[in-house]
């Protein structure tokens, strides 16, 4: 029972915000401890040593993979003559014992099976020295400033596992292959633009990711980004990386072709390669396919059994790529179809992508058409139209984009009674951190205008910080649509320290925001039963002001744990009674705070446990939930991942207690880098209490399927 609630919801917010002091307090008290793995004093009676491989060609250092482990032992290579053929050995050292070095070997396992132990001779210790190699930083030190902990592996598949998880961003609740697909849309962008260098921090930063479908294609766009900017040395040198980890198909056939093209521009005068210029063409298909089957069902005591949804998913995501001397084209196709199981459920056909982009070499001049999504220009996300670009100035893009608004990615339902223009501008990089975006977009909608806005967005990104803002003003209303700030600061010690504030009309304001609860389905239909100016007020009316204010923490303790903390307030406005629509009140303050506590490596090299405890003070319920989420992976191409979370929560408005258990486990197996096989299932058990009733709900669902690249 909750009685003197508002007291009782204070005394929580002032727990939740004294243990969000403490957090900074304990990261800043921490902030001189360094975790770095700093490289371990040589000593010379330390005589044991990992022979990671045997070559019969001298080692090249320079395809050899990134692992955190060379920067703090001596990587070396030996010579050994064994009837009459000389081998090269590639050699780790050195340690005090057999056990110490067995401890090290096994987490390389995936890049070097064969690796073993051996106790050399004291003179190969000491000229161990001059044959050293000088490991590369790895590319996550590069991207953060920083040096990273745990050691981070790559497999013979080219995929990576991270010794120590990548800290979840406090406001961004995207999963890693969602982000990934951003980034390399940021990236193919700025390659359009011919803005190499925020290209090559892109494509640096998706490639500090572990295990993502898109390392490869990033792996080799670094090269090219770097071969187009004119470093020549450093773009060979990410093409010998791709084909140390992907020696074989259609890309290292290619990417082999560019590396030889680079050696042969250094060794031979350019008079030579002008006169035997020859135009080539590549073309590449790419993508994936994958079928899911989903069931959700419910169970009450009054009820009984009900299931809501048992469908076969099949998605497709299939990519062409053609570049010749003077232009890139790309086609992408993205889409779907739901196979219900159900009777009385129609099969629903999908598309979420369907456009034709090409642009000039030199990047001056591009354009796409078709189905799309852009998250900037003022453009509200998902459209069919075209998007036009030309490079005005060194800094300076101009942009040009039209279309229809697609509400609903369902193939027979589009509407043409909704459309969009706009201009926009790109300009930067400026300083070498700083990009601006500003445009000025108008929306028509059954013949009235829904939306007339100018506005801007400012990108600013350094190794040990980002920030980002966007603001939105709609001319037509005079209003304040969007304001948007959120930046990220990292500390020498690798604490960081997120924060956002986020002001928006909600949804954003638009005259079809008069449609909400009325019967009319169309502006054309409201229009004939009222004016103009009444439909723009009644889309005001159904037009609330969401704001949101973060401060997020998250430190790592050792090369094992790292902690986490954020805190959250936020507020809905109240709309007016008007329409026939009831007034809706304001929410008032909301407040949650969340921690949690990530370790690695805790049982077995790669796996992962978060323990996290959240509390929400909302205006219609207080909730505090705790949740274990674990990842182990069994073998390298076999993981399990069980999950638990409980909630207990007090409700205001009948004054009833719930428990929630929701258990789930999800297993994934990958086969040869080009299958995966996944299956996840669970359930969520519900316990509610209103005075002396009890109530149960059980609900269980099941995920299986594959996914194909090709």
């Amino acid at each position: 029972m909750i009685c003197n609630r508002r007291g009782f919801l204070s005394g929580r917010i002032s727990v939740s915000i004294i243990a969000a002091i403490l957090t900074v307090l304990i990261s800043v008290a921490l902030h001189g401890v360094s975790i770095a793995g700093t490289a371990r004093a040589f000593n010379p009676s330390d005589r044991y040593v990992i022979n990671l491989d045997s070559y019969e060609r001298p080692v090249d250092p320079s395809v050899l993979p990134e692992y955190e482990v060379f920067e703090r032992y001596l990587l070396y290579s030996t010579v050994y003559k064994e009837g009459g053929k000389t081998w090269y050995r590639l050699r780790l050292g050195f340690f005090p014992s057999s056990d110490a070095a067995q401890k090290i070997i096994d987490s390389l396992k995936g890049t070097f099976p064969t690796a073993w132990v051996a106790r050399v001779s004291r003179k190969e210790v000491e000229m161990s020295r001059g044959l050293s190699f000088a490991p590369a930083k790895r590319r996550r030190d590069a991207l953060t400033g920083v040096p990273s902990s745990g050691i981070a592996a790559v497999d013979g598949q080219g995929r990576k596992d991270a010794k120590a998880p990548e800290p979840a961003p406090a406001q961004r609740p995207l999963t890693q292959e969602e982000r990934m697909a951003l980034l390399m849309d940021e990236a193919e962008t700025a390659m359009k633009n011919n803005d190499l260098d925020r290209a090559i921090r892109l494509y640096e930063n998706i490639l500090s990711y572990p295990e993502h479908r898109y390392w490869q294609d990033a792996q080799e766009l670094l090269g090219l980004a770097r071969e187009r900017k004119g470093e020549k040395e450093r773009a060979a040198a990410e093409y010998k990386v791709y084909l140390a980890l992907f020696p074989k198909g259609e890309g290292a056939q290619r990417v082999r072709q560019r590396l030889e093209v680079l050696v042969t521009a250094q060794a031979k005068p350019m008079e030579k390669l002008t006169r035997a210029k020859v135009e080539k063409k590549e073309t590449e298909v790419f993508g994936s396919f994958s079928q899911f089957y989903y069931r959700n069902e419910n169970r009450t005591e009054e009820a009984g059994r009900t299931i809501y949804r048992s469908a076969v998913s099949n998605s497709l995501d299939l990519n062409v790529k053609s570049r010749t001397d003077k232009y890139d084209a790309r086609a992408a196709l993205n889409g779907g179809y739901e196979f219900n199981l159900l009777k009385d459920t129609k099969n629903e056909t999908q598309l979420n992508q369907l456009y034709l982009d090409l642009s000039s070499r030199g990047r001056q001049a591009a354009g796409r058409v078709g189905r799309q999504s852009l998250s900037t220009g003022g453009v509200l996300g998902r459209f069919d139209g075209a998007l036009v670009s030309y490079q005005v100035f060194r800094q300076v893009r101009a942009n040009l984009v039209a279309g229809y608004p697609v509400q609903s990615v369902v193939l027979h339902s589009f509407k043409a009674n909704k459309y969009f223009y706009g201009i926009n501008f790109d300009l930067g990089t400026y300083a070498g951190s700083w990009d601006f975006n500003a445009f000025l977009i108008e929306q028509m909608a059954d013949g009235m205008l829904d939306r007339r806005a100018t506005g801007g967005e400012a990108r600013y990104f350094r190794p040990n910080g980002s920030f980002f803002s966007l603001v939105d003003y709609d001319l037509s209303y005079d209003v304040l649509n969007t304001a948007l700030a959120t930046g990220t600061l990292t500390f020498d010690n690798n604490t960081t320290i997120n924060l956002s504030a986020d002001y928006r009309k909600s949804p954003v304001l638009t005259t079809t925001n008069a449609l909400q609860g009325q019967t009319a389905d169309s502006l054309s239909g409201l229009r004939s039963t009222m004016s103009e100016d009444a439909v723009r007020s009644l889309a005001r009316d159904r037009t609330a002001i969401s704001r949101t204010y973060t401060l997020g923490v998250t430190k790592p303790l050792n090369e094992k744990f790292q902690v986490s903390s954020d805190v959250t307030m936020s507020n809905l406005s109240a709309t007016p009674a008007s329409g026939g629509i009831e007034a809706v009140h304001e929410t008032g303050n909301e407040y949650s705070f969340s921690a949690q506590i990530v370790g690695s490596s805790l049982v077995k090299d790669g796996d992962t446990a978060i323990l996290g405890l959240r509390y929400s003070d909302a205006s219609t319920s207080d909730t505090i939930s705790l949740s274990l989420n674990t990842r182990y992976p069994v073998e390298r191409d076999f993981r399990v991942n069980p999950r638990l979370r409980l909630d207990y929560s007090k409700r205001a408005s009948n004054d009833s207690t719930l428990y929630k258990v929701a258990p789930s486990l999800r297993v994934e197996y990958y086969w040869k880098r080009f299958l995966s096989v996944e299956f996840e299932g669970g359930g969520e058990w519900t316990y509610e209490w209103v005075a002396d009733q009890k109530n149960i709900i059980k609900d269980y669902f099941i995920v299986a399927g594959y996914r194909l690249d090709f």
